[in-house]
């Protein structure tokens, strides 16, 4: 088995549709070549498909959207998501750039359609159909915009770390913010760019540094520590540590 068939992707798009009936006929009209048959996400011109779940409303959904959708969803997209009907649960195979982009996309054909907002349910992002509609806009020039899609950066104690790379097919990170938050954290967000963009091979104590004059961290690797495998938050490659010299 390929590494990549380990990561789900897993995306939710609640929306205020009418019915079954209305969600694919949304789809058919606003969704720019995509189609929903039986339970499946389809774009015939590409020959992409998708699992695609509607579940009725939740009156609990809500909760799930706020620890990190502060600053990210107006008070009106929260009060739209409070009276929404359904939610469309899509879902694919992940582990890389190109399966990323391509249920970016095909999310996007649900928010044309009607969507509210959207949350990445395998990293715990979340994103208003107007910024997620600029990611998907930016995907294939700018790979910030795919980071800025699927990884988010969770605080525990002393510790930042990401939770989301492995819908790349990477590892995520972890640094200590111990006495000093900001550097750290732009390190880390760096790194991670870098990861992204140059698809280095780096090894156990190789060293990394954003500039000449700034800390020096040397990477340690571990097994993903805060979610246990099976959990969509798990990443199977693991994490670097960046441990500051």
């Amino acid at each position: 088995m390929q590494e990549q068939n380990l990561v789900e992707i897993v995306l939710a798009v609640p929306g205020n549709w009418l019915n079954r009936t209305g969600i694919v006929t949304a789809i058919a009209q606003k969704g720019r070549g995509y189609r929903l048959t039986g339970d499946m996400l389809t774009n015939p011109a590409s020959g992409e498909s998708f699992d695609l779940e509607i579940a009725n409303h939740n009156p609990d959904l809500i909760e799930t959207f706020i620890p990190a959708g502060r600053g990210q969803l107006s008070l009106k997209d929260f009060a739209a998501l409070d009276h929404h009907t359904f939610t469309l649960y899509l879902s694919g195979p992940g582990g890389s750039l190109e399966t990323a982009r391509q249920i970016m996309q095909a999310a996007a054909a649900l928010l044309w359609a009607g969507g509210i907002a959207l949350r990445v349910e395998s990293s715990g992002t979340v994103h208003s159909a107007g910024r997620w509609l600029n990611c998907v806009r930016y995907q294939d020039s700018d790979l910030t915009a795919i980071f800025e899609a699927f990884v988010m950066l969770n605080r525990q104690g002393e510790l930042v770390f990401s939770c989301g790379m492995h819908n790349l097919g990477l590892r995520d990170g972890v640094i200590s913010i111990k006495n000093v938050l900001e550097e750290p954290v732009q390190t880390l967000q760096t790194f991670l760019l870098y990861l992204m963009q140059e698809n280095p091979t780096p090894k156990e104590g190789t060293i990394f540094s954003t500039q000449p004059d700034l800390p020096h961290y040397r990477l340690k690797g571990e097994k993903c520590l805060p979610y246990r495998p099976g959990d969509l938050l798990y990443n199977p490659f693991g994490w670097w540590r960046l441990n500051r010299i």
